[in-house]
């Protein structure tokens, strides 16, 4: 039976900093990371708080009338919903969230 030796050396100051620095960094990435999934939450729960139209005559967000006098719809490609031009701003996972 053949054992692999491995000597054991103990890290040097300038290796465990290192260490401590990127388990930092990771750790400040994560945190921003969380913020930013809690102000898309946020975000969504907004829109779908005041969307209003129905998404084939009336624009989902805004509720604006489609049509002839009204304003343009555009097709969102992930929901098939229709928005205003200026709704269609918003994300398309968030339209298509408000959709569902």
């Amino acid at each position: 039976v053949c054992a692999l030796h491995v000597s054991r050396t103990d890290l040097t100051d300038e290796e465990k900093e290192i260490i401590n620095s990127v388990l930092a960094r990771a750790a400040m990435m994560e945190a921003m990371e969380q913020q930013r999934i809690e102000r898309l939450s946020s975000r969504l729960d907004n829109i779908k708080k005041t969307a209003c139209g129905d998404g084939q005559s009336h624009c989902l967000l805004c509720g604006a009338s489609f049509g002839a006098q009204g304003v343009t719809a555009v097709l969102c490609a992930q929901c098939k919903k229709a928005l205003t031009g200026f709704s269609s701003t918003v994300p398309l996972y968030l339209a298509a969230s408000i959709a569902s």
